[in-house]
């Protein structure tokens, strides 16, 4: 049996409102062809299938269109809701789907979470049963306990952890009394920050309740596979090679330029997995640019001619550029390839040595919200953690509102 598991597609993701449509609809495209190609037999998807729980309806469209090609390929599909997700928005044509195979589970629901992978009928009509997958979504505080006036905050805290232990122990406990002593592989999904992994700028920090991580030892035993998503960066988790994160399969923030995206195909000979990265393609180019003017207009130059480009902007020399915003728009209307190349964000470096030139007139545009930010904090005397924490904070509203 091969299993491929995904996550994190943000379908709908926009940088600055520039689309990326092309972009998931490329990998679409990709991965139903590597579903044939590899003849992969079950797709799971960890979560975060969309960048917002209001989804445009073309965003729908593309989404639903990959599902019917999927349908075609014979393979089996096991879909959960992440924290980005609308529960209700997925749940709703689950009841049609799970009739081409495809499962869908948007709020947890212990009694539809255990999806049951059989092989083809034999000549009695006898079908075998393959694997197990514990398809369990993104677990809400509100999910996992009961609001009470007055309760401490460890209180609370161990009330969410409790409930998520039991619910995953009780999708363990049926796949334990379904595979009895047979050599079924038993996966199982959670969208969730697992302690030890890394993140990135582009992972709106919302886990379990208030929840920053939890611990693998959480987790029930007889697992043959963890199937995690929701932080971006593709990595295994802990010492095992059967824990992992999948990763975005392109990048959704900038802080992620330059890596390298994958899926993961699990190949399963009874209860042993064998791992293997399958690197996606490189749909666009997404880059930092940092330097000088002079620096900056010979990176732009190097850009790629034949592929888009999304880029960001850093100014660090030591000349003051208060108009750097038009200077690089200008550089880059200069390009043979200007279609091509979006830039999302630019940062002046030098804004505290521009704010000493009262004489100089600059408009917001040509300054970045962050380091407006930054530099409105470090004048009111916030320190560096302070200052970290509400850029934090800063960054998860941008997240919420784009």
């Amino acid at each position: 049996m091969l299993l491929l598991h995904t996550s994190d597609w943000h379908l709908g993701h926009t940088w600055k409102g520039q689309t990326r449509r092309d972009e998931f609809q490329n990998f679409l495209v990709w991965l139903i062809e590597t579903i044939k190609s590899r003849k992969v037999d079950v797709l799971l998807v960890s979560g975060d299938i969309f960048d917002t729980s209001t989804p445009s309806a073309e965003t729908q469209s593309d989404y639903f269109n990959f599902l019917k090609e999927l349908s075609a390929t014979g393979c089996l599909s096991a879909i959960v809701a992440g924290n980005h997700d609308s529960p209700y928005l997925l749940d709703a044509p689950s009841r049609l789907l799970s009739l081409f195979n495809i499962y869908v589970i948007g709020a947890p629901d212990i009694g539809r979470e255990l999806v049951e992978v059989y092989g083809k009928p034999d000549a009695s009509g006898f079908r075998e049963l393959l694997m197990l997958i514990g398809a369990v979504p993104f677990l809400r505080d509100g999910d996992m306990r009961r609001f009470e006036i007055g309760e401490s905050v460890e209180s609370r805290e161990q009330k969410i952890i409790n409930g998520v232990k039991k619910h995953y122990a009780e999708i363990a406990q049926q796949a334990e009394h379904l595979r009895g002593d047979k050599p079924i592989p038993f996966i199982l999904s959670g969208h969730l920050f697992v302690a030890g992994a890394k993140t990135s700028e582009g992972v709106r920090e919302i886990h379990v309740g208030s929840l920053g991580q939890v611990g693998l030892d959480l987790f029930p035993d007889g697992v043959d596979y963890f199937a995690f998503g929701h932080l971006h960066i593709p990595q295994r988790v802990g010492k095992s090679e059967k824990c992992r994160y999948s990763g975005s399969p392109i990048p959704m923030s900038f802080d992620e330029a330059g890596q390298v995206k994958s899926v993961v195909l699990v190949e399963f000979n009874g209860r042993n997995a064998e791992i293997e990265i399958l690197p996606t393609p490189k749909f666009v180019n997404v880059t930092r640019i940092e330097g000088d003017i002079t620096e900056i207009e010979t990176a732009i130059r190097e850009l790629p001619k034949n592929i888009k480009s999304f880029v960001e902007v850093s100014y660090n020399g030591s000349d003051v550029l208060p108009d750097l915003f038009n200077k690089v728009d200008e550089i880059v209307s200069e390009q043979d390839n200007k279609d091509l190349i979006n830039i999302v964000r630019v940062r002046n470096n030098n804004f505290s040595q521009i704010q000493l030139q009262p004489e100089q007139d600059i408009t917001l545009e040509q300054i970045d919200p962050i380091d407006l930010f930054r530099n409105i904090l470090k004048e009111n005397n916030f320190n560096e953690i302070e200052i970290n924490k509400l850029l934090t904070i800063y960054g998860e509203i941008e997240q919420e509102v784009r």
